[in-house]
């Protein structure tokens, strides 16, 4: 038998500022994203009615997703560039 191979999914947060009571809040919201640390293979959470699945990301759409990601230990962080 062949080695089973297991992926480590990270998932990808955005930043998100507010004004709360005249302050700035800034809080970190999950996207639909994961990004696979040991192979670098990234999908994205879709569903439509109660089916949801995680769906393989093109290699064009991995690459971009991966260009605007910062890599912060226990998650990535999407980032506007």
């Amino acid at each position: 038998m062949g080695i089973l191979k297991r992926h480590k999914w990270k998932d990808v947060y955005s930043i998100s500022m507010h004004i709360f009571l005249g302050e700035k809040c800034f809080e970190k919201i999950k996207t639909r994203f994961r990004i696979c640390e040991k192979c670098g293979k990234a999908q994205e959470f879709l569903g439509m009615y109660d089916c949801w699945e995680w769906v393989d990301l093109s290699d064009c759409e991995t690459n971009v997703l991966l260009n605007k990601v910062v890599d912060k230990g226990d998650y990535y962080l999407l980032e506007n560039k």
